[in-house]
């Protein structure tokens, strides 16, 4: 197991009586990068909210081989009262962010708080902020939503480049942003 990342095993989850998986296992090894492919409601957010903690299996197992993760939520979840700078220095345990926001483009609205982003800018900041510091499993669900396709480029590049040879669990809807991503699709719901 010492080359496994995330591994879930026969896990089950439910929200209330509406079962979302049932007998699921899955093996992602480190350094993986994989895309969760699938129709609505078929578990694909459900298993990355199980990977960070967020949910817990009704049954089964689910294994991360580090607890060091980077999420990157479907929703931005930047907190109102801080800066865009701030939002992301609070993750980066110290490392230098101004490289980050100037390559996604946002080094003018550093000092700008959440409800002054466009929806893109706010999409870069989430971004900026799951990339802070040096984590060893990235998730993301649809990191690419409300980016024009020269800010999607820009933030497909800087992933690639901040999580070369780390595992990368992501949701997506695009096989095309999947292939951008150099991410094996796993189809779910089938």
């Amino acid at each position: 197991m010492s080359d496994t990342a995330v591994q879930f095993r026969d896990v089950s989850f439910a929200y209330g009586k509406q079962k979302i998986l049932d007998h699921f296992s899955l093996t992602i090894g480190k350094g993986d990068r994989v895309c969760l492919f699938g129709p609505s409601g078929c578990g694909k957010t459900t298993i990355l909210r199980l990977i960070c903690g967020l949910e817990k299996p009704t049954a089964g197992g689910l294994f991360l081989y580090s607890k060091n993760l980077r999420p990157g939520f479907q929703e931005d979840r930047l907190l109102p009262f801080l800066t865009v700078a701030e939002n992301t220095s609070m993750f980066a345990n110290g490392a230098p962010i101004d490289d980050l926001l100037s390559e996604l483009g946002l080094a003018e609205a550093k000092n700008e708080h959440p409800a002054s982003l466009s929806g893109g800018m706010a999409r870069r900041a989430s971004i900026a902020r799951a990339l802070a510091g040096d984590g060893d499993i990235y998730i993301f669900d649809e990191p690419f939503n409300g980016l024009d396709e020269a800010n999607l480029e820009k933030a497909a590049t800087l992933i690639n480049e901040k999580t070369a040879g780390k595992t990368v669990v992501c949701v997506l809807h695009s096989r095309t942003d999947a292939e951008r991503l150099g991410c094996q699709l796993i189809e779910l719901g089938k």
